[in-house]
């Protein structure tokens, strides 16, 4: 198999550069069949002659620029020719569904889900079905180091060819993080501590190029409804801003102390109304309503606001995450997310099928309609075709996008 597969490629490699990552280059496009002359880790002409023609026969952009989509491309066709014959590509899947979290380790009550766990049981049958190899993380299972653990093993286990699906369903929310153009990352509301999308976009960085990531999260990726509360509650638009203009981002202690603790105190002090939307029911009228029959669909989201107040707590647990996120190598390998709405949208908990089976809004699409549609692009079509226009689900290239693999049927290993 090939060696050099964990190879780590953090930038776009161009003629005239030098070292280590050039020499893995070249040898790579040795074992291709391209030649680039000397392995000495210099970019010159024959590297630069060679990578064009490696491009030009993968129907690639001929630049003679070393990207992601080519060291995929590069490595999937190294991998391809030394694999034994007849070797099959595989498909590993994780299914993570979180109904409830430990409200404890957050410091607040966090309102229980009713379709999460069905949700990964679901999409597990379809991967199984499709034959994928599968493991579920449920409620107190789905912790933060069980699911970074999960995704690191399935990162030193594919090769180039080979599939990983990950689906998540649960709350999701933001955090302050002036990074971001609009200064904030999404997350994942796993057991114990929220998951931010930069540790996601770190861990696919472990992916060996030419391995396809399939992301499937039905969960609420954006703040939508805590900026409708900010517009309307002045004491949470001080907040909000003191935690993403204020201290949070600032080194050292003093400024950044200060402003975890005006977080911290302001949020406790707000009362329960502050966290209402007009027209939206609290917690408990949903679970009374729930148990009346009246069943309404519930969002998954954990408001911003509550989000603010877990990150302040925790503030330099969060901060050192998204540190390290950022120092970690750029990925290789192909994701593509098909989440359960816009980044200004939340994510439907869904309601009860006659049966009293209940899938969240966008699972129950995705269940309908994922067996007759002839490609990824469909797939999200189709999808969109059954949503209301409150909730748009998404199809989206965290990376360069990646047609062939979005012109597979769905769930191809």
């Amino acid at each position: 198999m090939l060696g050099l597969n964990r190879a780590v490629f953090t930038r776009t490699l161009l003629r005239d550069y030098s070292g280590p990552d050039v020499r893995q280059l070249q040898e790579l496009l040795r074992r291709a069949g391209f030649d680039p002359g000397p392995a000495d880790g210099n970019f010159g002409s024959p590297t630069y002659d060679a990578v064009v023609a490696f491009q030009q026969s993968q129907g690639l952009p001929s630049d003679g620029a070393v990207g992601p989509l080519t060291i995929a491309a590069l490595t999937a066709a190294v991998t391809k020719s030394e694999a034994p014959a007849g070797k099959a590509a595989t498909g590993l899947s994780l299914h993570i569904g979180l109904n409830r979290v430990d409200s404890a380790a957050y410091g607040f009550t966090v309102p229980e889900l009713a379709g999460c766990i069905n949700d990964a049981n679901d999409m597990q049958d379809i991967a199984r079905s499709k034959g994928f190899l599968t493991r579920q993380l449920l409620d107190g299972d789905a912790t933060s180091a069980a699911v970074v653990s999960s995704i690191e093993q399935a990162a030193e286990r594919l090769q180039a060819g080979d599939i990983f699906l990950i689906s998540y369903s649960g709350h999701g929310s933001q955090i302050p993080d002036p990074s971001e153009p609009d200064q904030k990352s999404e997350t994942w509301v796993l057991w114990n501590r929220q998951l931010i999308d930069d540790e996601l976009f770190a861990l696919w960085g472990q992916f060996r190029a030419g391995v396809r990531i399939l992301l499937i999260s039905d969960s609420c990726h954006s703040g939508t409804v805590a900026r409708l509360i900010a517009r309307a509650n002045p004491a949470v638009t001080t907040i909000l801003r003191i935690a993403r203009d204020g201290g949070l981002r600032a080194a050292g202690e003093g400024p950044r102390e200060l402003a975890v603790d005006l977080v911290r105190e302001a949020v406790r002090e707000l009362e329960p109304s502050a966290f209402m939307v007009p027209g939206r029911r609290s917690t408990s009228a949903f679970a009374s309503a729930a148990r009346n029959g009246d069943f309404v669909q519930q969002d998954r989201l954990l408001n911003e606001l509550l989000a603010s107040r877990d990150f302040a707590d925790r503030a330099s647990f969060y901060r050192s995450e998204l540190l390290r996120s950022a120092n970690a190598p750029a990925p290789v390998c192909s994701v593509l997310l098909l989440s359960g709405c816009q980044d200004n949208q939340t994510s439907s908990d869904g309601r009860p099928d006659p049966s009293g089976h209940q899938n969240g809004a966008f699972t129950k699409a995705f269940r309908n309609v994922w067996q007759s549609a002839r490609d990824y692009a469909d797939l999200h079509a189709q999808i969109l075709q059954q949503m209301p226009a409150s909730q748009t689900p998404n199809k989206y290239w965290p990376m360069q996008r990646d047609a062939a693999f979005e012109a597979q049927p769905p769930f191809t290993i």
